[in-house]
């Protein structure tokens, strides 16, 4: 099992009420469909357990749920605490909306503050850099200067992305090229998406590789956050396009948003499709789906192409040769799982 987040990447942390499971702080769990999930404490991502040691933890978050406390619940999500200090989100079956509100909603509106905190910081400055000039000073304009220089430097330089397609392209972006990042001109052969990468510039992406792009990048795009109601807008979308595959069909296809998301003024940089000009609701729903995708990948057993995202991660090799069901997981599902859910 990996101990550092697979988006951070940070640490999970520790636990010692989960012995088949010891991983992270707070832990999400859903009986009904056999899923395990670390959620990271700084970023708030959910990161899938590997399925083989996945049914024995159920079985003891199952019995740990019996006795928390439980601090928050919607119909069929609830937030428990149980007395080791271990935080618990028990999924049952909830609604696309509920579970996005879980997921998505919480992190969003926690980027939107720490974006709120970081702008209010960056205004400190420039109210300092301002007094500074104002009384002939030019220590604090210097600063101002340098604050402002070395953003820019950093995000015209430093790779925040570094994946390898299944071709075998290595792909390295930088944070304000996340932010450039378009669906391609083409979509007649399926969702392709066009990168600026920081050593050979325009790079097309398609198939599998979109998913694993689109998930890295989105959190560039929407560094501002969102809120509780704009996430479970991206939610309405995905449910109203059948889900984040249709979804991401959906939005790949529509020329008529690409039309109007245009970004760069000269022709050579003018590009359509420019997902940072996009609704904010669609670019929630984006970031949202890409994930989801991700997980149904591993879910159903699709590992090849998701080694690209996760290679970082620690003991990789042990999830991709363990995504057969292990022995006595036939008789956890008929315990745990009622019928009518695959």
């Amino acid at each position: 099992m990996y101990t550092d987040c697979l988006f951070c990447p940070s640490s999970l942390g520790r636990n010692r009420a989960l012995e088949h499971f010891p991983v992270g702080r707070r832990i999400a769990f859903d009986l009904a469909r056999g899923r395990l999930w670390a959620v990271c404490p700084r970023c708030g991502r959910w990161n899938l357990c590997p399925f083989d040691e996945r049914w024995e933890a159920l079985d003891e978050c199952a019995r740990l749920a019996e006795t928390a406390l439980v601090q928050e619940s919607s119909s069929d999500v609830s937030l428990l605490r149980h007395r080791s200090g271990l935080s618990l989100i028990q999924v049952g079956r909830p609604t696309l909306g509920e579970l996005v509100s879980w997921r998505y909603a919480r992190n969003l509106v926690r980027r939107r503050r720490g974006f709120a905190v970081t702008m209010a910081a960056l205004g400190a400055v420039s109210a300092v850099g301002l007094f500074g000039i104002v009384a002939g000073g030019g220590g604090a304009f210097s600063l101002l200067g340098s604050v402002g220089s070395f953003r820019a430097i950093w995000e015209l330089s430093r790779s925040v992305i570094d994946v390898t397609t299944a071709d075998g392209t290595r792909l390295q972006i930088t944070a304000s090229g996340a932010r450039a990042l378009c669906f391609a001109p083409d979509q007649s052969a399926g969702v392709a998406l066009r990168a600026w990468t920081k050593d050979v510039g325009f790079q097309d992406v398609s198939g599998q590789d979109v998913g694993i792009l689109l998930a890295r990048a989105m959190p560039y795009i929407n560094e501002t956050g969102g809120t509780t109601d704009s996430a479970l807008s991206a939610a309405k979308e995905i449910a109203e396009r059948g889900g984040a595959e249709g979804f991401l069909d959906s939005v790949a296809s529509d020329a008529a948003l690409h039309r109007r998301s245009v970004l760069g003024r000269r022709s050579q940089w003018r590009r359509q499709g420019a997902i940072y000009r996009f609704p904010k609701n669609i670019q929630l729903g984006l970031e949202a789906a890409s994930q989801m995708r991700q997980e149904d990948l591993v879910l159903s057993g699709e590992m090849r192409s998701v080694l690209a995202e996760w290679r970082s991660a620690a003991e990789l090799a042990e999830i991709s040769d363990n995504l057969l069901e292990p022995p006595g997981w036939d008789d956890f599902k008929r315990t745990h799982r009622p019928d009518g859910i695959s």
